[in-house]
């Protein structure tokens, strides 16, 4: 496996246990929010700029835009307007 494969990977393990962690402290709900929607952001547009995705890239790019859209969700319950 690739290092940058597994750095991702270390990456996303890390984004799940702030955000576990965050269920039980509110105060950590906002930022790890922000940093789940730009990271997963990011990587399902870069998924999304690949012309040549096939059917598993096609599944990455469908749970980074998921795990995006919730911290969006997150981050807009979390923020007065």
């Amino acid at each position: 496996m690739p290092p940058i494969v597994q750095e991702l990977g270390v990456a996303n393990l890390a984004m799940g246990v702030a955000g576990t962690a965050s269920l039980s402290r509110p105060g950590f709900v906002l930022p790890v929010a922000t940093a789940g929607a730009i990271f997963y952001g990011i990587a399902a547009i870069r998924h999304g700029l690949d012309r040549e995705r096939n059917a598993k890239q096609n599944l990455a790019m469908t749970s980074d835009l998921l795990g995006a859209g919730t911290g969006r969700l997150c981050w807009l319950v979390c923020v007065p307007q």
